[in-house]
């Protein structure tokens, strides 16, 4: 891979011509040269040899070759060039001399000349971008015994080449750590995990707790089953709920029983048979500290309407709308096509096959007021409005075979002027609603879903038409992206997802998907940032939370392509702030990793490990190659979406 090697410097005359008669041959006086070297868009480091090639040069001080006694920095004085004279710069690779594209022609002392030198330098390292410290998080933690803590090592700066660490326990009997700084609680006790670079042997430590739970279960408080009393027609059935509390007991098994078998039946799941004419009371046991709560059922053989008129305003008790349920447990019946409801709210449409196993059971759940300010919170940061209620759906004793749809009421008359309502699921990992889409029809929408979690309607700005992706390989993840604010189109409707993306349209994407709030004031420490436009409050954000730090020569290049492997550096910075959890895998190293310059490894490696930059089918990742954008939404959607 080809280095360059730029040079940026003022040449300086600092004592004036003193001759009467002034030829193109005479000798200049002496003069200072100094100016900022560097080597693959970093600071040249100290010690970095550069050679002037000219006529009769005479070094006076610092010498030839220049050496670099300030990171990046270099002072030279010289005599003996007469002016006119050009002046060559190199660097020695390999033995061989390797010439700048531009030169330096001596003129009248005096004179400052500002010019750009260029090296084209292959196989010349990177500099090393030394590590100054580092920082774990979180500084202390208590943990149960088995359980585990993820520790973060900040190294810093962000850009150093070699943030590698390693981990260290001092009490492994208590707590022991992984390669990549997980923590297992072993016995009760207290245990210092410590981090080191593995540049410089900075160290900092976490002190981690263990206990041991005097009871680790959830306890049962008591049970409460729903409805408390039915009427039911002979014949008929009548589902019952029971609601353990508290919701997250560990036991929550109930077992089920009828007084009057002779009246009504109820099988292990709840359901109610009425048999005959009279009363039952159907009980509801808990596992866990056997509390009980009963629903009376009234079985009644209804006469024939053409034989007993009704009187006027009175409705059969058979036929009375029941209160809503704010949990539905109900049984999937193999093989055969299963509705569960919560009426007026939400309704499952499961064909058959789709979930199958010995005795699958679906929980539909109301999150209560009490327990959605954290979710609405959230929503409300990334400029949704919640037009439904917010449902909770689990599967217990099966599993999806294939996608099922989800039938939600919502309100109309909460939907802002230019939005539309859409699905969204709550993904548990990120702390973010992410957009699913449907089908609305007045205030009904349907959605396919194959897992559950959380999920409620949202109304939102519609989406882009972005008739260029109907085909595309990352439809899926660019809708998805656009549905949430993160990203956006063209005028036109077009998104142009095989257009390379800027370093602003990036860091834009990823302030949106963080939730950062605009900065323009943080921008101005660029020298470029007059440049910046629409990008300068997207810009400041990422710069404030120490998410980019620009080129050495103090610019950001918003208007530049950005590399993939840029890229994953500042996505690992997203990771390692803390900003987004994530899960780790096994590492796959790329066939190309020699190609991969020593500043993005670490970063490219973390990305890797989080499954969010994938390489390309023949395992190289190409970090010299632009991203286009919708490689990057792919990124995106699995750095903050993906389930």
């Amino acid at each position: 891979m080809r280095k360059a090697l730029k040079i940026y410097f003022f040449a300086i005359a600092i004592i004036l011509f003193a001759s009467v008669a002034v030829y193109a041959s005479t000798p200049e006086l002496p003069a200072t040269l100094h100016g900022r070297l560097t080597i693959n868009d970093q600071p040249a480091p100290v010690g970095t040899l550069l050679y002037a090639d000219a006529p009769n040069i005479q070094p006076v001080i610092g010498g030839n070759p220049f050496t670099v006694r300030e990171e990046g920095e270099y002072t030279l004085s010289v005599t003996g060039a007469a002016r006119n004279t050009t002046v060559r710069f190199y660097v020695i690779v390999g033995g061989s001399r390797v010439y700048a594209n531009e030169t330096y022609v001596f003129t009248s002392a005096g004179r400052v000349t500002e010019m750009n030198l260029t090296i084209i330098a292959p196989g010349m390292p990177d500099p090393a971008i030394r590590v100054s410290g580092v920082t774990v998080t979180p500084e202390r933690a208590t943990i149960n015994r088995g359980a585990t803590q993820q520790l973060i090592a900040e190294v810093m700066p962000v850009n150093a080449t070699d943030r590698r660490v390693s981990w260290s326990s001092d009490n492994t009997t208590v707590a022991t750590v992984n390669a990549n700084g997980l923590v297992t609680a072993v016995a009760a006790g207290t245990a210092a995990i410590t981090a080191t670079t593995a540049d410089g042997d900075f160290k900092d430590t976490s002190t981690i707790t263990v206990v041991v739970p005097t009871d680790p279960a959830i306890r049962v408080s008591g049970v409460t089953v729903t409805p408390e009393r039915a009427t039911v027609n002979r014949g008929a059935t009548q589902q019952l709920i029971a609601e353990v509390m508290p919701v997250n007991a560990t036991d929550r098994r109930v077992s089920w029983s009828s007084d009057n078998t002779a009246v009504a039946t109820v099988n292990a799941n709840g359901l109610v048979t009425a048999v005959a004419a009279g009363t039952a009371a159907i009980t509801a046991t808990t596992a866990d500290g056997d509390f009980k709560d009963t629903s009376i059922i009234t079985v009644v053989v209804p006469a024939d309407p053409r034989e007993t008129p009704q009187a006027p305003g009175i409705i059969p008790p058979a036929q009375q709308t029941p209160p809503r349920l704010d949990i539905v447990e109900q049984p999937i019946i193999i093989g055969q096509n299963t509705e569960i409801e919560i009426q007026g709210v939400v309704r499952l449409e499961i064909a058959a096959g789709a979930i199958t196993g010995e005795s699958p059971i679906i929980t539909a759940r109301i999150i209560p007021a009490a327990e959605t300010a954290p979710l609405t919170a959230e929503a409300i940061e990334a400029g949704i409005t919640l037009l439904s209620e917010i449902i909770q759906l689990s599967l217990a004793g099966g599993e999806f075979r294939a996608p099922i749809q989800l039938v939600f009421n919502f309100d109309v008359n909460k939907i802002p002027q230019g939005h539309i309502p859409g699905v969204f699921v709550y993904n548990e990992r990120t702390g973010r609603w992410v957009y699913l889409g449907g089908q609305a029809d007045n205030d009904s929408i349907t959605v396919e879903v194959d897992r559950f979690s959380r999920f409620a309607v949202f109304a939102l700005r519609p989406l882009p038409p972005f008739p260029d992706i109907a085909e595309h390989w990352g439809r899926n993840s660019i809708r998805t992206l656009a549905g949430m604010g993160v990203l956006g189109g063209y005028p036109d409707g077009s998104f142009k997802p095989d257009l390379n993306i800027t370093r602003a349209e990036f860091v834009a994407m990823l302030t949106r998907a963080l939730n950062l709030t605009p900065n323009p004031e943080a921008a101005g420490r660029f020298n470029d940032a007059v440049d910046f436009g629409w990008a300068r409050g997207v810009i400041g954000a990422a710069t404030e939370a120490g998410l980019i730090s620009g080129y050495p020569d103090g610019s950001f290049g918003a208007a530049r392509r950005i590399s993939r492997a840029e890229m994953a550096v500042i996505f690992s910075r997203v990771i390692q702030m803390g900003h987004i959890r994530v899960d780790f895998g096994e590492a796959i190293e790329p066939a190309d990793a020699d190609a991969i310059p020593a500043w993005a490894r670490e970063g490219i490696l973390d990305v890797n490990r989080a499954g969010i930059i994938r390489g390309f089918q023949d395992r190289t990742f190409r970090p010299g190659n632009d991203a286009t954008r919708a490689e990057t939404a792919a990124m995106m959607y699995r750095l903050i979406a993906r389930r």
